[in-house]
This record gives C-alpha cells, structure tokens and sequence, in this order.
C-alpha cells in the first residue's frame, strides 16, 4: 500500500508541475501575439489556439482573411465534415492560416511541424517553405508523415502562416498536433533531443530483445525469454512510427501505407506478448479464456488491418485499445492479490504497470496544456520493460542457485551411491538368476499346455460319442486328470506373471451371490463321491450387481472348495457362507468357507501359503498335490486388494475367509419400463424417424439395475430402451424392432430362450441380434441358447467391454447385409430382376406383384396384406434396405417398368402395368431413377440386344 500511495502521490505532483504551461500566448481569432516574446531566452512555444479555417477549400491568406472562420488548433476537423459517416469522418481537405505579431523585423526564425499523417503545403508570407506528400482534393492525394524543420527570416514585425492539408487514408485529419516556434538554435536542439531520445529507446528495446531471443535460442525451455524479446522487438519497431519518425528518416521511400500497417499492426503484438511473457512466468495466471479472447481479438484485428483501408481499422482502434485496459486492470489486480506469493517480482511489474498508467496520463494532460512535462509515456514502457527484464533475470538466477544446489546434493547422493553398488550388484546377481528360473519355468509350463489341449479335445469327442459305460469311465479318468493337469500348469503360469508383476485384473460386471453359489455347487459330484454335504448360506447379501473380478474370484473358491473336499472325510460337511460388509465407506464382499475336515496344525499355517509347500502327513490324502493352489491363491487375493485368513483345529476343521473390495452397482429408477402402461411401452414412430443412422438396443433383465448399468454404458454409443419382463419385451420387440437385443435367461413371463425363439421364427423380426446374458456357464445351457437362434452368449460375471465387441460386430454383420439388400437388390442401375433371398422380402415382392397394375395400392394396403403397421413395416424395411415404404414400392415398380421395357412393351404399357397413373409422372420417375429417359432406355437396350 506504500508502494501505491507513493507512485499516486507522484502523479499528483505530475498534474501541479511547470506552472509556467499555462502562461504560454494562446491564438486568438487568428492571431498570436509574440511581441514580448524573448526567442533567445523563453522555450519555444506551440502555436495553439484559434486559426483562420476553411473547410473543403486551398484557400489563400486574402480568402481566409476574408471569410473569418475559425477552428481550435491542435484538433480535428470531424465537426465540419457534414456528410461524415463513422469510418470517413476525418476525410476531407482545408486551409489554415495564423498571424504571427513577432518582437521585430529582420529575426531568424525556425518552425518544428509535428507528423501530420497527411499531405500538407506550408506558406509563410505567401512563399512556400515545406510540403510533405502531395496535397489533393480527393484521395489521389499521398500521404506522409515525417516532422519537419522549416527556417525563415521575418522581415516585417508579423507574419501570416498558411498551411494547405488533405487527408483521404488516415483515421484522423485535422492539426490535431500543434506547430512549435522558436529560435532556430532552441527548435534544432528540441528535434535532436527528439532524435536521440527515440534512438535511444529504439537501440535499448532492439538490445534487450535480441539478447532475450539469444537465451531463448540456447535454452529452448525458457518460453518467458521467447515471448519477452518478441515483446521488446515489437515495441522497438513501433518506437520508429513514434514523434520522431526514424523510419522514415533513414527509408524515405518507404510506403507510408504500409507503414500505417505495420504500426497498427504491433499494438495487438506488443498486448499479446506482454500476456503471454506474464504467464510464461506464472507471476499472473490469464484463465484460459480470457487468453482465447485476448487471441481471437488479437489475430482478427491484425486481419482486419491488412485486408481494409486505414479509415476502418484506425477507427476500430478502439476495440484493441479496451482489451488493452482490460489486460493492465486484470494484471494490475492479480499482482496486488498475490502481492505475498512473490513480493519482489510482483512489486517490480506494479511499478511498471503502473509508470504506464502515469505516463498516459501524463501525456494526456501535456497535450492539452495542463503541464509542461513533455511526453513520458515512451520512457515509461523502457522502465516497464526493464523491470521486465530484471524479473526475468531475477527468475534465471532462482534456476542457476536451483541448479547449483541440486548440484551439491547430487554430489552427496554420488557418494552414497557408490557405497551401495556393491551390494545392489549382488542383488542384481540373485535378481537375475530368479529371472532365469522363472523364463524357464514359463517356457516349460507353456510347452505343456499343447500336447494336453490336444489330450482333453479328443477325450471330450470320444466322451459324447460313447455309449460304453466301463470305456466312459476310462474316459473320464482322463479327461478329469489332464484337466487337472492343465489347471496346475495355468497355476504356475499365473504365479510365474505375478511375480513378474504382469498379473492384472479385470473388473467384470455380475453376481457375486449367484457366481458364488454356482461354483460351490459345480462341486456336487465331487462331494457325493465322498458323501459330503455343500451348504450354502447368505448373510445381509444385497440383490445388486457389482464390479469385481470374477474370473479370479472363481479360480480362488475353486482352489479352496478343491482343498476342502480333499481333506474332509466321508459324510462331512464343507459351508460357504457369504456376507456383505462396509469399512470405511467402502464396500466389501466377505467369503467364507469352512470344513470338519481333518484340520491343521500351528506350524503348517505359519508356511501354508508358500508355493509348493505340503504338510506332512497328508500326501496319503493327496498324493497329486503340488503345493501351488493356496500360494496361487494368496497371490490372487492379494492382487485383487482383498485379504485371506485361516483357523484351523486338527481334528476339528479349517476355515478360510476371503474379503474383497468391491463397486456396487446402484439400484436406479427406470423411466421407461416400470409401471408404464402398454401405450406408454410403444410410442409411436413416423417414417421421418427412420433418417437417424443409430443402431437400436433392447436391454432385458429382471435385474433393473444391472438394465440400466449396461444401458448407460451404451447410450454413449446407440439408442437403448430397457425391460425387465419378457413379456413386455416381445411386445416391444414387436413394435420397435431394436437392431440388436441383450437378454438375460431367467425373466419374468418369457425366458430368455423363448424371446430368442420368438424372434428368430418371425418373419417380422428374424433379422434382429439376440445376446443372451446368463449366469447359467453349462455347455447345456449354452447349446440351448444358440440352438434357439441366438448369435451370441456370454456368462456372467462378463467384461462391458467383451460385451461391447460381440455387440459392434453384430451390428457391423447387420449393416453388411443391409448394403447388400440395398446395392445389389435395390440398385438403380441394375436392369435384371434380382432374386430376393430374405422370406419376408419374398413374401413383399410376392403381394407387389399381385396388385402391381394397381396405382391405389398404398403403404397402409401393404402393411395390412403384411399383417402389421405402416409404421412397422417402415422399420423392418429400413432395418433390412435402408429404405423406406414409400421408396421401395417405387423402386420396385421402376425396375418392373424397366423389365417390361426390355421386353418390348412401350413407354405408356410399361407405365400403367407397373401402377402408374400418369406417362409424363412414370417418366420423370424413371429419369430421375435411371438418368435417363424411358425411350432413351428403350434404344440402348434394344440395340444392346440387337
């Protein structure tokens, strides 16, 4: 706050200095009275005032003597321009004329002209002392704009100024500077000063800039140092269009046009870099879309510069010049903000930020004679960009002390590196060797797994085909063991990924309830060899689904209820008992599964889960054991973030509980199925709705949140609707005709597979995608659903994105033949008469045919000969051709017209045979269907048969 109350208190003193600004002579009516004027020793004066005015005339001194007009000069000539509009207010020509009373005759005298951005003639006494450009009455007229020094001896006591201007290019006319006269040693020394200040602030900014660019171009990182040295070039550049134009002093022949353009052009520049620098260095953060604004306005005004005249972009000035004080308001708010992240960086910028501010300000107040300060908003930006560049150094050196102290700590860190290479060396010896044990103990496992897929498959045939009752049993024998076999190798190769961290798991969508409940009684037979009793109990189960893996969850009960069995006696009895807990507001399934078996001892549950480890004494029990299943077990678990825990009694029993984390999938209200009446299940749809090109899917389960889980999952992608009843589903079925439908087996109503069956038996909806959904994994179950009509059955737990696959490429399948059915059956340019291969087509074709000669006959007949409604006779044929009703019948009595064509019937009998009421209508049908004429087909396909 000191900063600030100090840096006002020094634009108060700015406003109250040089009183001596208001005592210089003013013009009045045309003439300024310098006879106490001391040239040698009082500075010069501007010749501010009123002056003699002519509008829209190059008048002479007499004229304008004569007239008595008068205008406010330094000002703009826009309020004598009547017929101005907003972007040609300043065009126009006039004459300006001032007397001049001087102290006596015979003095030397100098005139410094500012740069009027026009064409002027300057007289002194009538004689001829400057030009710049060339002076007009329209806009062949040429500008320029360089400040001039004219010198004169007064030989009389006064003398009569008259100056000629014209302006058609610029956005601003009129003597909106004022003219300074002076001693010519006084007037020389204010233009050189002029000079040497704007050279100065030029060669600093060019310095500063190319400096910046050279640290950017060895430190490609440094962004701030890129964008900070395109601000200074930027700014250098527009310093050679300031007061002293040194741009055209060294290139007189430059266009000035272009130089216009050029200089409008660096003002979004110099904007954007300061943007640009400030958040390249974090000390101001622009969000984002204040940068895209800032962008946008930037690129489009620079555009609009290059493709308009000057009178509209100079005008539209304005808009770049509100972004300008949108952007100092923001920066200058942030840095006062963050005032304590970063003092000193912050304060150099709000010194900065706010010179300009004073500058302005400054300048403002000097150009209309409240102070004599002269102009301060040049110098003002150089300290802004020097406490610019003092920032960026100040950053650089925060990155070299960083550097260096990551340095000396990289230094300590060597020491104590090679301090442990001699141990990690040993590490990486026994690292290496476990590697090599565990290749080889993949590659060896792999190789296994060939010759026993080559073993199970042909046991698997032989058991289906025999019919041999001692022979099945040998069969089964091996079946059983090879699979055994084959399980213990899929063991050891999922241990050997573990331990190679290449294990992962994936989170399918199902029941843990029912997958649980199913697996344990997968083991019936098992256990009724044995006389052994499964037990299944639920304890506070939620009916939800959820996220979990179920294909190692599946393979970590099967490991337990295996070991379970095995050491249980006969007539014993082995319990899953399954509970749902919350921990810390996270959901967990619990499993437990406890036997009266033989139980264990506390020494063997210290090494149960180590691999390969069996406890003695039980080999008699198990004499295939290998150790792996509960280390493979253990690894499991742990993968799946849960934990396992074991109690056991010799004697007694043994108990293991499994917890496992897992995601809920929540019960949610559907809108569409629940408690609707059959008018709300089926809305209608008219033909227009057949445009959209997005698949349809009907999901069906009794489950409705598991319906609307996998619904929201694919409305990303195609339309879903939902059900959870199979009744209500074939109605739907019926109506809508989805392109694909997921259905779960066990529903209410309707199963599974009679929705299937309904579906694939119907001419109506034969071409739908059935996907049954099952928690049912027997090949029984799995043959029943195929062999009812569904292309595709998955059990769950299933992946979403399995299910997603099987669904694209059933759709992928369906638009295939419906691409077939339109280009190949449908085509416009094809004569033959195509044999429709699909019955329901046929069965079209067969009643098109039989009223064929009928030009009354209508979508709504068609659909009543097809025993359905217009509306679902429009989707199944968009289904199968991408067609319409309306289309196809059309299409249908063209290609019959051509073939009655081909045969030698003329134009009029093709037409009425084929339904058509009116020749000229048949033939622009046909022309708009064939690209050619009915005779024109007639003659190609005559003299193609001749």
């Amino acid at each position: 706050m000191k900063l600030i109350s100090g840096l006002l208190f020094l634009a108060f003193i700015l406003l109250i200095n040089s009183v001596s600004a208001q005592t210089s002579p003013l013009c009045v009516n045309g003439v300024v009275n310098l006879k106490s004027y001391r040239p040698e020793k009082d500075p010069p004066i501007k010749l501010s005032g009123e002056w003699l005015f002519a509008w829209k005339k190059l008048a002479s001194e007499a004229e304008l003597k004569t007239a008595e007009k008068y205008t406010t000069v330094p000002g703009n000539w826009t309020p004598f321009n009547s017929d101005a509009n907003f972007f040609n207010k300043s065009f126009g020509y006039a004459t300006y004329g001032l007397t001049i009373l001087l102290p006596k005759a015979g003095e030397n005298w100098a005139l410094l002209l500012p740069p009027l951005p026009s064409a002027y003639k300057l007289f002194v006494d009538g004689k001829l002392v400057a030009t710049m450009g060339e002076v007009d009455t329209s806009s062949n007229m040429i500008p320029k704009s360089v400040s001039k020094l004219v010198y004169f001896t007064a030989k009389s006591d006064k003398v009569f100024l008259l100056l000629q201007l014209s302006n058609y290019h610029f956005s601003s006319g009129g003597m909106w500077s004022s003219i300074t006269i002076g001693s010519p040693e006084k007037i020389t020394e204010i233009s050189d000063k002029s000079f040497i200040a704007d050279a100065f602030l030029v060669g600093s900014l060019l310095i500063m800039g190319i400096y910046h660019l050279a640290i950017f171009a060895m430190r490609r990182k440094e962004k701030a140092a890129l964008f900070f040295a395109i601000l200074c070039l930027a700014l250098a550049l527009r310093a050679c269009f300031s007061m002293t134009p040194l741009l055209f002093y060294f290139l007189p022949g430059f266009s000035y046009s272009l130089g216009l353009k050029i200089l409008y052009t660096l003002f979004p520049v110099c904007l954007l870099g300061f943007v640009y620098f400030l958040t390249s260095t974090e000390l101001v953060r622009f969000p984002l879309f204040m940068k895209r604004i800032f962008l946008i306005i930037g690129l489009a005004y620079t555009c609009l510069v290059w493709l308009s005249p000057n009178q509209v972009y100079g005008n539209l000035l304005i808009v770049v010049i509100i972004m300008a004080a949108w952007m100092g308001c923001f920066t200058v708010y942030f840095l006062t903000k963050h005032l304590r992240d970063h003092p000193l960086n912050n304060t150099l910028l709000l010194i900065g930020i706010l010179a300009c501010f004073i500058g302005l300000l400054n300048d403002s107040l000097y150009e209309a004679k409240l102070i004599n300060t002269g102009f301060l908003l040049p110098f003002a930006f150089l300290v802004l960009l020097l406490l610019q560049a003092i920032v960026l150094a100040l950053r650089f050196t925060g990155a070299l002390t960083h550097s260096e102290r990551l340095a000396t700590e990289l230094a300590k860190s060597n020491i104590a590196y090679e301090q442990m290479v001699l141990g990690r060396r040993e590490a990486e010896e026994r690292i290496e060797i476990e590697s090599l044990k565990s290749k080889f103990f993949s590659n060896i496992t792999h190789e296994f797994k060939t010759p026993l897929s080559l073993i199970t498959a042909p046991t698997e045939y032989l058991l289906r085909l025999s019919t041999n009752g001692k022979e099945k049993n040998l069969l089964n024998t091996v079946y059983r063991n090879a699979s055994h076999l084959l399980r213990l190798i899929n063991q050891m190769m999922d241990l050997s990924k573990s331990q190679a961290g290449k294990l992962t798991k994936t989170e399918m969508v199902g029941n843990i309830k029912e997958l649980s409940h199913e697996i344990l009684f997968s083991f019936q037979p098992l256990a009724d060899g044995k006389h052994i009793t499964l037990k299944f109990i639920e304890e506070d189960i939620p009916d939800s689904y959820c996220l979990f893996d179920g294909d190692k969850l599946e393979k970590i009960l099967n490991n337990l209820l295996s070991n379970a069995i095995k050491f249980t006696q006969e007539g014993g009895i082995v319990t899953l008992k399954i509970s749902f807990k919350q921990f810390d507001h996270k959901n967990y399934f619990q499993l437990n599964l406890s036997d009266n078996g033989i139980g264990m001892s506390d020494e063997t549950l210290v090494d149960l889960f180590k691999p390969f480890y069996q406890a003695s004494g039980t080999s008699f029990l198990n004499p295939n054991g290998t150790g792996l299943g509960l280390a493979y077990t253990k690894e499991l678990v742990t993968l799946l973030n849960g934990t396992i825990e074991v109690e056991s009694k010799q004697t007694i029993g043994s108990s293991f509980t499994v917890t496992l984390p897992v995601q809920l999938i929540e019960e949610v209200e559907l809108s569409n199925v629940s408690g609707n009446t059959e008018a709300d299940t089926l809305p209608t749809t008219s033909e227009d709705d057949l445009s959209t090109n997005l698949p349809t899917i009907l999901v069906i389960d009794d489950h409705s949140g598991l319906a609307e889980y996998i619904a929201n999952f694919f409305r990303e992608y195609y339309e879903v609707n939902t059900c959870n009843n199979g009744e209500q589903a074939w109605n739907i079925i019926q109506q809508d005709l989805p392109d694909i439908v997921i259905s779960d087996i066990m529903l209410p109503g309707k199963d599974g597979y009679e929705i299937a069956g309904l579906i694939r038996n119907s001419a109506l909806t034969s071409h739908i995608g059935i996907i049954l959904l099952s928690a049912k994994s027997t090949i029984d179950s799995r043959l029943k659903g195929l062999d009812m009509g569904a292309n595709d059955y998955l059990t769950k737990p299933f992946l979403l994105s399995e299910l997603k696959f099987r669904v694209d490429n059933q759709i992928k399948y369906q638009r295939t033949l419906q691409e077939y059915y339109h280009k190949h059956v449908f085509a416009t340019n094809d004569f033959k008469a195509d044999e429709a291969t699909h019955p329901f087509l046929i069965k079209l074709y067969d009643i098109l045919d039989q009223f064929l000669d009928h030009p009354d006959f209508s979508i709504s007949d068609l659909a009543d000969k097809l025993a359905m409604s217009s509306r679902t006779l429009n989707r199944k044929l968009n289904s199968l051709t991408k067609m319409a009703s309306s289309e196809l019948i059309r299409n249908y009595r063209l290609k019959k017209a051509a073939a009655f064509l081909t045969t030698g019937f003329s134009v009029s009998e093709a037409a009425y045979m084929s339904g058509f009421e009116s020749v000229s209508y048949f033939g622009q049908c046909f022309k708009e269907q064939y690209r050619i004429t009915p005779s024109e087909f007639i003659k190609q396909t005559r003299a193609i048969n001749y």
